[in-house]
């Protein structure tokens, strides 16, 4: 079972690096830089239930955490804020 949603994950994660590399403005290729910093978070998260273990499980916390961080800091750069 988890192997399948592994794979759905890294098709998700495919499609958004395609999506990334497309030609469009610095708040599309952020949100997409997002949206694979939570198929990471999501893939770290799947194989932690899988293998019935918690070890790597502060890894999603930290990269959800610095996604999040670095998503409000490009918004407040490209809304002008950041004088």
């Amino acid at each position: 079972m988890s192997t399948i949603v592994i794979g759905m994950l890294a098709l998700a994660a495919l499609l958004t690096i395609l999506r990334v590399l497309r030609r469009g403005s610095v708040a599309d290729r952020v949100i997409g830089l997002d949206m694979l910093l939570l198929v990471v978070v999501a893939l770290v998260a799947v194989d932690a239930a899988g293998r019935q273990s918690g070890e790597h499980l502060e890894l999603p916390l930290v990269v959800g955490l610095l996604g999040f961080l670095s998503t409000v800091t490009v918004a407040a750069y490209l809304r002008g804020d950041g004088s």
